[in-house]
């Protein structure tokens, strides 16, 4: 795995993880097109982007405890130093900024 050659201990790729799964989940569920996944380490940050081609965009829902889904986006914007969606003439890039430590606990 590519968090464990770039030195990070399991704890500190576990947020990054996280974010990369939902936004790759959601290329797959809802742009339904063929993606890219891209992931790189700059500093203590880990800088995932997804691009899709769906011309689509994001719907980042409000909070819902009863909801069986849909929390997706909420993850990403809770891990995510930032994260942005960028539309471009092929479809869209999201790319999500995540601290490696984001789940380490000293």
């Amino acid at each position: 795995m590519r968090f464990a050659a770039w030195g990070l201990r399991e704890e500190e790729w576990q947020g990054p993880l996280l974010v990369a799964n939902e936004l790759v989940t959601n290329a797959v569920e809802h742009a339904k097109t063929a993606f890219d996944l891209a992931v790189s380490l700059t500093g203590d940050i880990v800088v995932i982007e997804v691009t899709d081609r769906s011309l689509a965009g994001l719907q980042h829902r409000a909070h819902d405890p009863i909801a069986r889904r849909g929390r997706g986006l909420q993850v990403v914007d809770a891990l995510s130093r930032r994260w942005s969606c960028t539309g471009h003439g092929a479809g869209k890039t999201v790319r999500a900024e995540v601290p490696a430590e984001a789940w380490v606990d000293d």
